[in-house]
Order: C-alpha cells, then sequence, then structure tokens
C-alpha cells in the first residue's frame, strides 16, 4: 500500500497498482505529484500533478517530441519544436509558446487537457509496478484543474481498450518491427489491402514507436495499436524499447531460422526474458540475405528446413566471411535424433533436442553469447 504522502514519505517508492494508488491519494487533499515507471521500460516514467483532489496536468518524463508532435497533429495545432530541447519538460515549453504568442490561452489549455488525458489512460492501464508521491511539487503557471473523475469520465472506454492493447503492446513508446516480411504480407492481406502492408513495411522499417507511426498510417494511436496488436501476437512483429538506439549495441541478437512460427514464439518468449533480440525467419533464403546485411550472435537452425535441411544450411552458412566464427546450433522439435557428427561436420558449434524452455537451452545460449550482454528484464 502506498504511504500516506507525507514530509517523511517524500520519494518513497512501493510496488502497487497506479490506479489503486491515485484513488487512495486523491482523498487526502495533498499536493504533489505522483510518478509511475513502466514495468516494460524502466526508461519511460508517468507524472500526474495532484492538488486536493484534482487533476492538473499529467505527461511522461520522456519521448516529449513524440508526445506533442502527435497531439498536435491530431489537434490540427502547428507548434515549432525546435525550442524544445530547452524546456525541462514539455510544460514549460508549452507555457513558453503561450506567453510567446504562438498559441492562445485556450489553446493551450484545450492541449494541456489532450495530453493530460491522454497520458492518464496510460498511467491507469499501468499493472503493479514502481510508484511514488512527492509532495508539495506544483505547476507554475497553473492553467488546468478538475477533478480526478471528471478528468476520466471521457476516457473510460480508451481506459478498457488499452487494457487489453497494453498486454501486446506495452506503452506507445514501443518501437515495433517486422519479424517476417512475407507472412505479415499474407497476414494483412487477409483482412486488409496489399497497399496498407506496404504503407506498414515502410513505417515498421524506420525504428518509429507508435506516437509517430499512427499519424504515418493517418490514423489515432488507439486505432494504430489496434491494427498492430494481432500481428504481435501472432509473432509477425516484435517490439522494440523506447531507448532501442542507445540500447542496440550491448543487446545480443538471435536469429531462428525455422518455418514453424510456434517454434520462434517460444523461442522470442524464452529469450527476451534474457534480455536478447530474436529475429524470426521462415525461409532460409530470406535468412541468407538478412545474415548477409546483419550479423547475428548466435543462429538459431532448424534440422527440417523447406528445401534443404539444417546440416546443408549451416555448410551455406559457414561459407559466409562475416558468420564463419558466429555460433551455430542445430536444433529438432520434433523426436528425430540429431546426428552429432554430422552437425559438427557441418560446422554447427552445438545441437539442441530439448524443449527451449528446459534449463539446458538457456544454460547453452547464455555460454554463447557475448560476455557483455547486458543485463536480463523480465517484461
Amino acid at each position: 500500500m502506498l504511504p500516506n504522502p507525507t514530509h517523511q514519505s517524500l520519494g518513497t517508492i512501493v510496488e502497487t497498482a497506479p490506479a489503486g494508488a491515485l484513488r487512495r491519494v486523491l482523498p487526502l487533499n495533498v499536493s504533489g505529484r505522483l510518478i509511475a515507471q513502466d514495468p516494460n521500460d524502466p526508461s519511460i516514467c508517468w507524472r500526474v500533478y495532484l492538488s486536493r483532489g484534482d487533476v492538473h496536468f499529467a505527461h511522461s518524463t520522456t519521448g516529449h517530441r513524440e508526445r506533442l508532435s502527435y497531439a498536435l497533429n491530431r489537434s490540427r495545432l502547428g507548434l515549432n519544436l525546435a525550442d524544445l530541447t530547452r524546456f525541462p519538460s514539455d510544460y514549460e515549453f508549452l507555457c513558453y509558446c503561450w506567453q510567446s504568442g504562438q498559441i492562445s490561452v485556450s489553446q493551450l489549455r484545450q492541449l494541456m487537457l489532450y495530453l493530460t488525458q491522454e497520458a492518464l489512460v496510460q498511467v491507469l492501464v499501468l499493472p503493479t509496478t514502481k510508484v511514488k508521491f512527492e509532495n508539495l511539487v506544483k505547476l507554475d503557471p497553473l492553467l488546468i484543474s478538475m477533478p480526478f473523475e471528471r478528468a476520466i469520465l471521457p476516457i473510460r472506454t480508451l481506459m478498457t481498450q488499452w487494457k487489453d492493447l497494453w498486454l501486446h503492446l506495452g506503452s506507445p513508446f514501443q518501437r515495433p518491427y517486422i519479424c517476417d516480411s512475407h507472412q505479415l504480407a499474407m497476414a494483412v492481406a487477409e483482412t486488409h489491402s496489399l497497399e496498407l502492408f506496404h504503407r506498414l513495411k515502410h513505417t515498421l522499417s524506420q525504428n518509429l514507436c507508435l506516437y509517430q507511426i499512427a499519424p504515418h498510417l493517418d490514423m489515432s494511436l488507439t486505432d494504430a495499436a489496434k491494427l498492430l496488436s494481432p500481428f504481435v501476437q501472432k509473432g509477425l512483429l516484435n517490439l522494440n524499447p523506447y531507448q532501442y538506439r542507445q540500447q542496440v549495441a550491448t543487446i545480443p541478437t538471435v536469429v531462428c531460422i525455422d518455418e514453424n512460427r510456434v517454434v520462434q514464439q517460444q523461442v522470442q518468449a524464452v529469450l527476451r526474458v534474457l534480455n536478447h533480440n530474436v529475429l524470426g525467419i521462415s525461409e532460409p533464403t530470406q535468412a541468407l540475405e538478412k545474415l548477409a546485411h546483419h550479423p547475428a550472435d548466435l543462429i538459431l537452425v532448424n534440422l527440417n528446413l523447406p528445401q534443404t535441411n539444417g546440416y546443408e544450411f549451416c555448410r551455406t552458412l559457414r561459407k559466409m566471411s562475416s558468420l564463419k566464427d558466429t555460433p551455430i546450433i542445430i536444433f529438432s522439435e520434433t523426436s528425430q535424433g540429431i546426428d552429432r557428427s554430422l552437425a559438427r561436420l557441418s560446422g554447427a558449434t552445438d545441437v539442441l533436442e530439448q524443449s527451449f524452455q528446459s534449463e539446458a537451452f538457456i544454460h547453452l545460449v547464455n555460454n554463447l553469447m557475448p560476455s557483455s550482454a547486458a543485463p536480463a528484464k523480465t517484461r
């Protein structure tokens, strides 16, 4: 339970659901801000400013440019974001825009209300996570104020929708990317148009977060999330964290070559917990093309591949100079045994005849991964 927000509890961090924490703090009629960390990505936090049961503002502590660009696009307001980096938060920046005559006070309040309610959606759908309350932190100038229940009344439907979406997508700061272009094209064509697939392919190749993807697709944030969520669930899309560009050098990449999507999803689920980036590829020819331009730290090859077998494919991989020292594991998810002699002659580093959920698999991966691998995170 969140402690009573007194001076003694200033900055106390507890594990709780932000929605419950807010409902406990609001009746106390105190002033301050509630801070909730995204449990999937510690670089993302949300702040809610409160006073005497009212909400004054809510926003994220990072990604200001992405959120503001999205909000300005939805509000049809044109602001130059070049000066954004001069200010410690989007609130100060927006106040500057108002005071310098770029927007009217009514436009400012409308924009702040939109940002606050959008942030509240993301805060209130978070599960148990790290939450703290800081006392007597006030906004100056104070531009909007409303009772909590009135603030969330118009967004209750969005909150319900995002509770489901969050399970698969996490926050809108996540960066979706395509795992298998061919399979995604077929899946999109079943319910949408091929033109939409090409727009998706172009957009998702740019390492954008959902706040940036939505305008590219001419959709609201929620509609874009609804579009992408089924493809994430099917393993056709995967998610990079918001700070992907800073982490990419330290996160090992595992390539899993198997036409079975279920197997790829199993590998992704296990190795994501170990903080490994997993790229699932169905076709051997596509894998060769990918590996030629994007070397991997570890390659998993199914013994039974379409039009070839794991031994032959391993020999082909070893002929590529960039992969001559890359660890390769040949595996079989069936009862059919792997010939260790043939595997060794083909250039495989090791073989796997057990489940991907087994300790043997995790131990094998840890032994073959670079020693600089980043600490594991849980999702």
